[in-house]
């Protein structure tokens, strides 16, 4: 760990801040070395800026074999997984039947429920139009005064 410390320090020029990320992170399958060791990506091996060849040295002359279970077992990556959600856009076709069907049996369903409900509306309608217009001549002081409360109520409610 310290040549890796070393190494560090020279390329980079100041002192590896994030070991305890590393600790928690060295045993994941996409951080052995195992997985490491086919990088194909070129990497700067001088200050002066050139770059190294496209193939990798190390690769070349270690030949081992690898584990393909070990490699394959990492999880897929975030772009491979929106590819992979994008190619099952055939399947939403009968999902999207399913829930229309069923959107339709919920309407149905609640139909009486709403003729139900407007005609209860329809009968509340019609006893706050009664006391709106109830004759109040022959009242006395306090029932006038109770009637004025209910109509000033109902025209809230109604919002007039």
């Amino acid at each position: 760990m310290s040549n890796a410390y070393k190494i560090y320090w020279q390329d980079v020029g100041e002192k590896f801040n994030f070991e305890h990320a590393w600790l928690l992170l060295r045993d994941e399958p996409k951080w052995k070395s195992e997985s490491m060791g086919s990088s194909s990506k070129r990497s700067k091996i001088s200050k002066s800026g050139q770059y190294s060849t496209s193939s990798n040295i190390d690769a070349a002359n270690d030949c081992k074999e690898y584990d393909l279970t070990t490699l394959m077992s990492r999880l897929i990556g975030q772009k491979a997984t929106k590819r992979k959600s994008k190619g099952k856009v055939g399947e939403t076709s009968s999902n999207k039947e399913e829930l229309d069907n069923m959107t339709k049996a919920m309407l149905e369903r609640s139909a009486p429920v709403k003729k139900l409900a407007e005609a209860k509306e329809a009968t509340n309608f019609s006893a706050m139009y009664e006391i709106l217009m109830k004759d109040t001549s022959g009242m006395t002081e306090k029932q006038l005064k109770d009637h004025e409360l209910a109509c000033n109520f109902i025209r809230r409610k109604l919002g007039d």
